[in-house]
């Protein structure tokens, strides 16, 4: 990261939204979808258990 947040002062822009704010907004996104990604690869991994589970029953009979 070039500049750390603790540095950052609160002054308001154009836009009426600080550099602080943005930065807490942005962390807030990222984490939401690294919780979503880590929901996919479980449901991929069941997924892909399943298939296993019926792949094998099916060379066993």
């Amino acid at each position: 990261m070039l500049c750390s947040p603790e540095n950052w002062e609160r002054s308001e822009g154009n836009q009426g939204v600080s550099q602080l704010d943005f930065f807490n907004q942005n962390q807030s996104g990222q984490n939401q979808l690294k919780g979503r990604f880590i929901k996919l690869n479980n449901q991929l991994d069941k997924n892909a258990l399943f298939l296993g589970q019926i792949s094998a029953k099916r060379l066993t009979q």
